[in-house]
């Protein structure tokens, strides 16, 4: 158990340097991307599908927590 939180925590901090990553060079004041070529777009659906996938983490852990007290 202990591996897989390590594993778990490893994970989680590659993904939010990459997000971190990308916000700052997005509100830096120099272009971070070559000219001609537009940055990634945000759109409602991309925040829709995001939502709806860290909602289903919650569902599962309480599931797991309500399959442990039976």
């Amino acid at each position: 158990m202990f591996g897989f939180t390590i594993f778990l925590l490893s994970e989680s901090l590659i993904f939010v340097s990459l997000f971190v990553t990308y916000i700052l060079l997005h509100n830096s004041a120099t272009t971070w991307v070559p000219p001609g070529v537009t940055g990634p777009q945000l759109s409602t659906e991309i925040v829709i599908e995001t939502t709806i996938l860290l909602s289903s983490s919650f569902v599962i852990y309480f599931a797991e927590r309500s399959l442990d007290r039976d």
